[in-house]
Parts: structure tokens; C-alpha cells; sequence
């Protein structure tokens, strides 16, 4: 992921998660600049099950189980109806990882993906452990952070900017 500052898409690999709301941001950004976007679902953003799209307030009164499997703290627990357990998509998230340190290594690469995808991003980066709370508290829509890798590791250089 790169900086604003740094943001020239000349010989950039560029990613992006094959939802619409990240895939609309990658077309924006790329309109000037023809460069191809790869498309991955591994990008994605955690699958929540059968909270998929439901407003707080239903997900409250209608699925009360389901959100106490989000909110615990066990990171085995899949959500019903085919949802993520935390372990599972933090698997996802350091496999993509692993795979651009390979396939990309010593190349630009921009990478559009969501708010918590970000975060866990992070605290593989951090090695911080999954069974403690993120102290990351918010990911801003529209916001870059920029990843260096280097000598087989990853490093956090900027964050939320």
C-alpha cells in the first residue's frame, strides 16, 4: 500500500478486492492511469454469515446469537450461515500477505481492500496476537497506509493518512 505522496501508478502492480465498494475505489483511482487491476478475493472483507448486510439494530433483535459469536472473544467461533471465524480470516489475510511478498517482491504494489482486512493486516505486520483486542481502533475510509517488505519481513511505515 502506498502513500498519497508517494502515489504514482507508473509501474504499479495494483490489487484490489472484487467487492463493489473497493473495486469502485480502485477504477476511480486508476481512470488516469490505465494500469491493470488484479482482482482477489482473498481482499475481501471478513464474511459475517448471516449478519451480512444488516444494520445493527436488526442484528440486535433478530440474530442475537450471531452477534455474540462476533463480539467473543473465542477466535474459533465461525459465524452461522458460512461467516468467518477470526482465525480463519486472518489466515486469509497472511496468505495474501505471503503470496504478494513472493509473487511482487521488489515491485510497487497498491493494494484497495476494507477497513478491518487493514487491521488484521496490521497485526500480523505488529505480530500481535489474535487473542488479545486490537488496540487499532479505526481504519478511516479513503485512508492509505503504506507497507514496506524487506529482507523476508514486513514493516508498517505510515498508517490512517
Amino acid at each position: 500500500m502506498v502513500l498519497w505522496t508517494d502515489f504514482q501508478l507508473t509501474n504499479t502492480v495494483i490489487y484490489s478486492s472484487d467487492l463493489d465498494r473497493a473495486l469502485d475505489t480502485a477504477n476511480y483511482i486508476n481512470k488516469h492511469h490505465n494500469q491493470v487491476i488484479i482482482l482477489d478475493e482473498l481482499l475481501r472483507e471478513r464474511n459475517l454469515g448471516v449478519l451480512e448486510g444488516k444494520n445493527w439494530d436488526t442484528i440486535r433483535k433478530d440474530y442475537e446469537e450471531a452477534a455474540k459469536i462476533y463480539h467473543s472473544k473465542d477466535i474459533h467461533n465461525e459465524i452461522p450461515g458460512g461467516g468467518e471465524s477470526k482465525v480463519q480470516f486472518f489466515n486469509r489475510v497472511k496468505i495474501f500477505m505471503d503470496k504478494i511478498a513472493v509473487q511482487e517482491e521488489g515491485k510497487k504494489v497498491l493494494i484497495i481492500t476494507h477497513g478491518w482486512y487493514i487491521i488484521f493486516f496490521i497485526n500480523i505486520v505488529l505480530g500481535l496476537s489474535l487473542e488479545k483486542k486490537s488496540k487499532i481502533h479505526y481504519v478511516r475510509n479513503g485512508s492509505i497506509s503504506k507497507f514496506v517488505y524487506q529482507k523476508g519481513e514486513w514493516f508498517l511505515e505510515k498508517f490512517n493518512v
